[in-house]
């Protein structure tokens, strides 16, 4: 995936939520204020590792690491609850 009109878009959060972990296209570009929720070092993480695959064990283990840091921002940041409890924990400070 990479950007196309702006860096968020259903499409990023729709492969996340399909249990797969995105390769991002120029995730290092990507400004600081966009895709906050999204641990982008380890996205960039998972590019780097797909970019350079063997299928060691190592490799193995480093996607596990990616894949539950990513699956953890999902359940914990992106979800619809975790967004409203967000939203209104800003509002009332």
């Amino acid at each position: 995936t990479r950007k196309q009109g702006g860096w968020d878009c259903m499409r990023h959060y729709e492969i996340l939520a399909a249990g797969a972990v995105p390769y991002f296209e120029n995730i290092e570009s990507c400004p600081e204020g966009a895709l906050t929720f999204l641990p982008k070092d380890n996205l960039l993480t998972a590019r780097t590792l797909h970019d350079n695959w063997t299928g060691c064990e190592s490799d193995i283990d480093s996607y596990k690491k990616v894949l539950s840091s990513v699956r953890f921002a999902l359940f914990n940041y992106l979800t619809t609850e975790a967004l409203a409890k967000y939203v209104l924990e800003k509002m009332t400070r």
